[in-house]
C-alpha cells in the first residue's frame, strides 16, 4: 500500500534527481531567498495582467465573528485579490482551516489599534511571508506600524515589506477592484486620562531594558556551537540586519490612540457585456473589431460608419457600497453623528445606487444598543442589511477542533473532555433539521472536506455508535441555551458566523442558514471505521484503563498518588484525598510548534495547582480561544479569576503572542478586585515589547508584575536564597519551589521545575535541544513535559533549529529519573500524530490539544498509543510515504555527491599523468 502511494506521484526518480542536481550547491538561505524572489516576480506579473479586468464575482465573507475568544474579521475576496478588515488574534488559524488562501492578500484595514483588531497581524505576517506575498499594505489610524517595531525581535520579516498607508480623512485607497474612503471617528475623551503604568512594577523602557537580541541568530549562524551560543545568552547582540523589510514609518503617537477608522467601500463599476445581437444590428463583422468594442473602444466599419462601444454593450454594472464601522464606546458617538459623509449612503442618498447595501458593525453590544447609535442606524433604509461582529455572537469558527476532540473522546471522555463551544449547530442524526455545510461554489473558499465513503457497520458497532452519538449529543444539548442565536427583532440585523457569505457581485440574496455544522454521527462513524482492527483496540484500551484504576501508583517520593501526601505543609493536610487525586491537573491548550494549524495550536499549558489556583506555561496565539472552547465562558471566568501567574519560557512568537489577550481577559474578570496583579514569570527582555504596546496602543502595564526568570536560575551551591516576598509569592501560587535553568535554544530561553505545596514536581522544557541543566533541575520529577518537535530521522534538522527529537526527549526523561514523560510541541507536519520509530515506553505519553490529565492518570497514557495509531491509520500512512520520499531524495543527493567526488578524483589522477 505504501509502495503504491509512493510511486503514484508524477515526479519520477529521474525528475527528483534533476531537481537535486540543480540545487545541490545552493545553501538553504540562498534557496529560500531565490524562492521568495521567484514568487514575488510571479505575483507582480499576475497582478499586472489582472489589472486589465474587473472580476465578475466578489464576495464579502465573515472570517471571525467577534465572539468571546474569536477574532472579528471580514474577508473580501475575488479571483484576483483579497482584502482583510481587522485581524484579531486567531485570524490565521481560521483562514488556514477554512482554506481562505492568503497568497493574494493585498491590503489589511484596521478600524481601531487594539489587540482585538490587530493581535493576529504578527502571526499573519509570518504566514503570508512563507507563501510568497512580497508586500502588504496596512490602512488605519496612525501608529499601526509600531506593532511591527515592537515585535521585530521575535517576528522576523525577511522577505515581506509592510507598508503603512497614511489615512487622511476622506482620502481614498483605489485599485481596479475597489475604492475605500477613510472616515476617522474621534473620541470626545482625552486618552491621557486612562490609568498610567507607573505603578505596574514594570519599568519604562530604558537603555538597559531595550531588547536588541536576535532570537533567531542560531538560524543564520549554524556553524556556531551550542556552548558558544550559551555564552551569548546574557549579553545583547547587535540589531538584526534582517529587518530591512520593516514597515515604512509615520510619526509615532505618544499615547494610545483615541481615533478609530471607518471605511466606506465601493466596488468599481464592471463594464457591460458585449451584445452580439446589437453588433449584428449595427453590421459589425466578426473579427478584431468585436474585441475593441468589448474593451470600450469605438470602431469605424469599412463603409465609414462609426459604431460606439456604448451602442453595442450592456450598461455598466454599478458597484455596490458597503460600510465598515467601529464605534468602540459612547465617547465616539458625537463624532459619528456629526459625520456628514455617511448621509450620502443613507436613505437621503442622491441616487438609489449610492445607498449602502451593507453596514458591518464592529461596535460592541453596549454601543449597538445605545439610543444614539440606533438613531444613526435608523437613517439607512430597510434595504440596507446590518452585519454584527462583536461579543454578542457565539461562533468561534472551528469545526476541526470539535471533530478531533469527538474522535479522541471515544477513547476516554475524562482525559479528552468534550468542548463547551456552543456556537456551531450540531447534527445528531440524518433527520436533523440543520443541514450539513453546503459544497462551496467558486470562488467561495471553504474547509469542508469531502465525506468519507460510508462503511456498513456490524450490529455490535452500530449499537456502540448509537451509544456514543447519544452521549455526545447529550453533552451539546446540555450547554447554555445560546447555541442557536435568537432571531433579531429587526429583519435587517444579521449575527455574524464564520464563513457567512455576502454576495456583492453578482448581487444575490443573503443565505442566513448556518454555514458550519458539527456532524457528530459522521465523526463517530469515521472513528469506528478508521481501521478494521480499531474496534478490538478500543475494547482492549477500555479494559486496560479499568485495570489501571485498580492499581496503586506512587510518586517519586514513594507516596501513593491517590492518598494524602505526608510531605506537605500543615495548612494543606486537611485537603480531601479526592482533591489530591485530581490536582495538580495539566491541560494542554497548544501542542504544535511555530504556527497554529487546525488541530494543534501553538504552545500553551494550563497547570491547575489546586482547587483555587492555576498558572499557564507559555501562551501562544489563540490560547484564550482554546480556553473559551474547552471551558465555556462561565467556567472560564472562574479559571481566569484563579489565574495567578503566566510563565513564558522564551521570546519566540509561538510561545507568547497570546499574552496580551489573557492579561486583558483576566483584568475584565477581576475588575472587582484589581489589587491582585497577574504575576508574569518571563525573561526580563519581554518588558521592551510590553512597554511599547502599553505606550502606543492600550495601557496594560498596571495589570501585571514582571518577575524575571533569572531570579530563580539554578547556580548550584552559589544560588542566593530567595527573599521572603518571593517565597510568599510562590506560596500564593500553590508552589513550594520554582527553579529555572538556561536551555539550548535561543538567547534567554529557560526550562523550569515546579514543586507544588502538595509535594508534586513538574518540569517543563520549553524549546530546547537535549540539555544537562534541565536534567539537573528536573531530577526525580513526577512529570516531565518535554518538546519533541522532530522525528528521530530528522535529528540534523532538529539540531539546526535547536529542538529535540522524540528519542532525545525520552532520553532526557530517563536521565532525570522522571516518573512520566509527556511529549509536546510537535512540528506541524505531524498535525494528528507524531511519527515514532518504535512503540512508546511504559512511562511516555503524547499530548494533544484539549487533553486534560491529573498526575494520578498518567500511568494510563501508555495504553493509548495502539488505538491512536489505528484511529489515525490513514494519516500514519501519509507521513510514512513522506518519510520514504525524503529518504529517497537524501539517497539521490548522497549518490550525486559521491559521483562528483569520484569524477574529481578521476580528473585529478589524469592531471597528474
Amino acid at each position: 500500500m505504501l509502495l503504491t502511494k509512493l510511486l503514484s506521484p508524477a515526479k519520477t526518480f529521474h525528475s527528483i534527481s534533476q531537481v537535486l542536481c540543480n540545487t545541490c550547491n545552493m545553501s538553504g538561505g540562498t534557496k529560500v531567498m531565490q524562492h521568495a524572489q521567484n514568487l514575488k516576480f510571479q505575483r507582480v506579473k499576475l497582478r499586472e495582467k489582472n489589472m486589465k479586468y474587473v472580476p465578475g464575482i466578489i464576495n464579502l465573507q465573515v472570517l471571525g465573528s467577534g465572539a468571546y475568544g474569536a477574532p472579528k474579521s471580514l474577508y473580501l475576496f475575488t479571483d484576483q485579490s483579497r482584502y482583510l478588515f481587522n485581524c484579531g488574534e486567531g485570524t490565521q488559524r481560521l483562514a488556514h482551516e477554512h482554506k481562505m488562501r492568503l497568497a493574494k492578500l493585498d491590503s489589511i484595514f484596521i478600524t481601531q489599534p487594539t489587540w482585538d483588531n490587530l493581535g493576529g497581524l504578527p502571526g499573519l505576517a509570518l504566514t503570508i511571508q512563507d507563501v510568497g506575498v512580497p508586500e502588504i499594505t496596512l490602512h488605519g489610524p496612525d501608529g499601526l506600524e509600531q506593532i511591527f517595531v515592537g515585535t521585530r525581535r521575535f517576528v522576523v520579516l525577511k522577505n515581506l515589506s509592510v507598508i503603512t498607508k497614511e489615512c487622511v480623512a476622506y482620502d481614498k485607497y483605489e485599485d481596479h477592484i475597489i475604492s475605500v474612503t477613510y472616515v476617522p471617528l474621534v473620541s470626545s475623551q482625552d486618552s491621557s486620562n486612562g490609568p498610567t503604568d507607573t505603578s505596574s512594577g514594570s519599568p519604562p523602557p530604558t537603555d538597559d531594558s531595550e531588547d536588541d537580541i536576535d532570537y533567531y541568530d542560531y538560524e543564520t549562524n549554524q556553524s556556531q556551537t551550542v556552548s558558544q551560543a550559551n555564552k551569548k545568552r546574557r549579553h545583547h547582540s547587535p540589531p538584526s540586519s534582517r529587518n530591512d523589510s520593516s514597515p515604512t514609518k509615520r510619526p509615532t503617537p505618544s499615547s494610545p490612540a483615541s481615533t478609530t477608522m471607518s471605511y466606506i467601500c465601493q466596488l468599481k463599476p464592471r463594464p457591460g457585456a458585449l451584445s452580439l445581437d446589437k453588433c449584428v444590428a449595427h453590421n459589425v463583422p466578426p473579427g478584431p473589431l468585436l474585441g475593441k468594442l468589448k474593451a470600450g473602444q469605438d470602431v469605424t466599419l469599412a463603409d465609414g460608419t462609426v459604431v460606439r462601444s456604448a451602442d453595442v454593450t450592456e450598461p455598466d454594472e454599478i458597484g455596490p457600497v458597503f460600510i465598515v464601522l467601529d464605534c468602540p464606546d459612547e465617547s465616539y458617538l458625537d463624532s459619528l453623528l456629526k459625520e456628514s459623509i455617511f448621509a450620502r449612503y443613507q436613505e437621503s442618498a442622491a441616487s438609489p445606487d449610492d445607498i449602502a447595501v451593507l453596514v458591518a458593525h464592529f461596535s460592541p453590544p453596549h454601543v449597538l444598543s445605545h439610543p444614539r447609535y440606533k438613531e444613526f442606524m435608523s437613517k439607512f433604509p430597510s434595504s440596507t442589511q446590518h452585519l454584527i461582529l462583536n461579543e454578542s455572537n457565539h461562533c468561534l469558527g472551528s469545526v476541526a477542533v470539535h471533530k478531533i476532540q469527538c474522535k479522541l473522546n471515544v477513547l476516554n471522555k475524562h482525559i479528552f473532555p468534550m468542548l463547551c463551544d456552543n456556537g456551531i449547530p450540531v447534527i445528531v442524526d440524518k433527520e436533523s433539521p440543520i443541514p450539513p455545510t453546503p459544497a462551496p461554489t467558486t470562488p467561495t473558499e471553504s474547509s469542508t472536506d469531502p465525506p468519507p465513503p460510508s462503511v456498513p457497520l456490524s450490529p455490535s458497532l452500530q449499537s456502540l455508535m448509537t451509544d456514543l452519538v447519544t452521549d455526545l449529543a447529550s453533552h451539546y444539548s446540555g450547554l447554555d441555551s445560546n447555541s442557536v442565536l435568537p432571531s433579531s427583532s429587526e429583519p435587517t440585523l444579521i449575527q455574524a458566523r464564520t464563513l457567512m457569505k455576502i454576495p456583492l457581485r453578482p448581487r444575490l440574496p443573503l443565505d442566513t442558514s448556518p454555514p458550519l455544522s458539527l456532524d457528530i454521527p459522521a465523526y463517530v462513524r469515521e472513528t469506528l471505521t478508521s481501521s478494521p482492527e480499531f474496534p478490538d483496540a478500543l475494547s482492549a484500551l477500555k479494559q486496560s484503563l479499568e485495570q489501571e484504576e485498580q492499581t496503586p501508583h506512587t510518586n517519586n517520593n514513594g507516596n501513593n498518588i491517590n492518598s494524602n501526601n505526608s510531605n506537605v505543609d500543615n495548612d494543606r493536610e486537611t485537603v480531601p484525598s479526592e482533591e489530591r487525586r485530581k490536582f495538580p491537573e495539566v491541560t494542554f491548550l497548544g501542542t504544535g510548534s511555530s504556527i497554529p494549524n487546525k488541530t494543534r495550536n501553538t504552545s500553551s499549558i494550563l497547570l491547575r495547582i489546586d482547587r483555587s489556583s492555576c498558572m499557564l506555561l507559555d501562551c501562544g496565539e489563540g490560547t484564550l480561544s482554546q480556553l473559551v472552547r474547552l471551558f465555556g465562558p462561565r467556567q472560564l471566568d472562574d479559571i481566569l479569576s484563579q489565574l495567578g501567574a503566566i510563565y513564558i519560557s522564551h521570546l519566540h512568537a509561538d510561545h507568547h503572542l497570546g499574552l496580551i489577550s489573557l492579561i486583558q481577559a483576566r483584568a475584565r474578570v477581576r475588575s472587582s478586585s484589581p489589587t491582585r496583579k497577574l504575576v508574569l514569570l518571563a525573561p526580563k527582555q519581554i518588558i521592551t515589547w510590553l512597554n511599547l504596546y502599553s505606550a502606543r496602543f492600550q495601557r496594560i502595564g498596571h495589570l501585571y508584575t514582571l518577575v524575571p526568570l533569572s531570579l530563580f536560575e539554578n547556580h548550584g551551591q552559589n544560588r542566593p536564597p530567595l527573599d521572603q516576598d518571593t517565597i510568599s509569592l510562590l506560596s500564593s501560587l500553590g508552589l513550594s519551589s520554582l527553579t529555572t535553568c538556561l536551555v539550548h535554544h535561543c538567547p534567554n530561553a529557560f526550562g523550569v521545575a515546579l514543586t507544588t505545596l502538595s509535594g508534586h514536581k513538574i518540569t517543563y522544557s520549553g524549546d530546547t535541544m537535549p540539555c544537562d541543566g534541565l536534567v539537573s533541575i528536573g531530577k526525580n520529577s513526577d512529570l516531565l513535559i518535554h518538546e519533541a518537535t522532530h522525528e528521530d530521522e530528522l535529528e540534523k534538522e532538529a539540531r539546526l533549529k535547536m529542538h529535540s527529537t522524540v528519542s532525545q526527549a525520552i532520553r532526557i526523561g530517563r536521565d532525570m529519573f522522571a516518573k512520566h514523560v509527556l511529549l509536546t510541541h510537535f512540528s506541524q507536519r505531524y498535525a494528528k500524530l507524531p511519527r515514532l520509530n518504535r512503540d512508546l515506553n511504559e512511562n511516555v505519553g503524547i499530548a494533544f490539544d484539549n487533553m486534560r490529565i491529573s498526575l494520578s492518570d498518567l500511568p494510563k497514557l501508555k495504553h493509548f498509543y495502539p488505538a491512536l495509531k489505528l484511529m489515525f491509520a490513514e494519516y500514519q500512512d501519509e507521513i510514512e510515504v513522506r518519510a520514504m520520499k525524503r529518504n529517497l531524495k537524501a539517497e539521490v543527493k548522497r549518490n550525486q555527491k559521491a559521483d562528483v567526488k569520484r569524477k574529481l578524483s578521476i580528473e585529478s589522477a589524469e592531471g597528474k599523468r
